[in-house]
């Protein structure tokens, strides 16, 4: 039938643009959501990481590192924190991140001094309700409120840009080079994969590596998404899998953790909890506390827990040498390496805290400005330069 001009009434008209419109936007929802890449798992080159007790390789790799650069972190009444989470050195600053007690983010400079809180608790514009996670790059710093589904946007003088609502809850996260972003997924009835790679107004792309069945979590590690130089390192404890990204998303590789002790009880990858409850986690098991840390020269630093108790980690992975150092068994304050990142130079950061000030056997030998500073409860940064 030919149809010919002034065929249709004006209803028919609009009830046939309706019906044009809602097909056009079903249809492009189906685009969309199909060009959503969703990868169980991805091949890549796969490395085996021993963990042993060897404490003379421990010894001799760490005598191998240069004496730190101490700065102790000055606090005052408005930048007061607890607990070290997270550090990023960057832009002439090292960022400090309180994640768990007063849930701060905190701007110092290389020689210790305040410069600002980035937002505060609360429900105001900048302001979130946890500060669970933090990135910084060239322009901007950013914070993760997963309270509120937010990430959070600052710029670098701590003044409030914007807020972005996420469509999923998520632990932990990276700004990818590209100026996408990179985040680690709680993992949920709603969500069976570990991590999720967003545009930068975090509209979802691609979904990678699927949770084992039934995964509830229960332990959370620090740096569970690490930048290394010229990489990106994802590492969720208790699992035993160190997953490496490049700097723009793309898996390049993994390392399967071997524990001379055994790996920690299945049940405490899947539900940490209930392994706590039942009483498998102090019975036999080893686990990489917090992600490891990995240097430019193939060390590899991290704390492994076993049994209730703590050991500083290294390995050389030209070598092929590891070996490990029981907290408070003869330490100094100048070989003591508990990472938390890599400066902008490619050093080791690590922290004396005062708690760790009577185990160290050369307290005494630190300057009296740093022990003056342990006392008083402020955190000193060991730049190993």
């Amino acid at each position: 039938m030919k149809l010919t001009k002034g065929k249709f009434s004006i209803m028919q008209r609009v009830i046939m643009l309706t019906l044009y419109i809602i097909s056009m936007a079903w249809l492009a929802g189906c685009n969309h959501n199909g060009n959503i890449s969703r990868q169980s798992s991805i091949d890549c080159k796969v490395d085996t990481l021993s963990i042993s007790y060897n404490m003379t390789f421990y010894d001799s790799a760490i005598n191998t590192l240069p004496s730190p650069h101490f700065v102790i972190l000055k606090e005052n009444d408005a930048t007061m924190y607890s607990e070290i989470s997270r550090v990023i050195d960057a832009n002439g600053k090292y960022f400090i991140l309180d994640a768990w007690g007063a849930r701060k983010l905190i701007s110092f400079d290389h020689d210790g001094n305040p410069i600002t809180c980035y937002g505060r608790r609360g429900n105001g514009p900048g302001e979130y309700i946890t500060s669970d996670y933090c990135d910084v790059d060239s322009t901007a710093v950013y914070l993760l409120n997963n309270a509120g589904k937010q990430l959070l946007t600052y710029d670098l003088s701590g003044n409030f840009i914007k807020k972005s609502e996420m469509p999923f809850y998520a632990n932990a996260f990276c700004r990818l080079n590209n100026g996408n972003f990179m985040f680690n997924l709680l993992p949920n009835e709603e969500n069976t994969y570990q991590i999720c790679i967003t545009d930068s107004n975090l509209t979802a792309k691609k979904f990678i590596l699927k949770y084992p069945k039934g995964c509830v979590g229960g332990f959370l590690n620090n740096d569970i998404i690490r930048k290394n130089g010229n990489c990106i390192t994802y590492y969720s404890s208790p699992s035993d899998t160190i997953y490496h990204f490049d700097l723009i998303g793309n898996m390049t590789g993994k390392t399967v953790l071997d524990f001379e002790d055994g790996a920690i009880d299945n049940l405490a990858k899947i539900n940490y909890v209930k392994a706590r409850e039942e009483g498998l986690i102090e019975k036999h098991g080893m686990q990489y506390y917090d992600s490891p840390l990995i240097t430019s020269n193939g060390l590899i630093f991290g704390t492994v827990k076993n049994r209730g108790n703590y050991y500083y980690s290294c390995n050389d992975t030209k070598t092929k040498r590891h070996g490990l150092k029981k907290f408070g068994a003869n330490m100094s304050a100048y070989s003591v390496v508990t990472p938390l990142n890599i400066d902008s130079e490619g050093h080791i950061i690590g922290v004396l805290s005062p708690e760790i000030l009577r185990y160290l056997d050369d307290a005494d030998t630190l300057p009296d400005s740093v022990k003056n500073a342990l006392d008083d409860g402020c955190k000193v940064l060991q730049i190993f330069r």
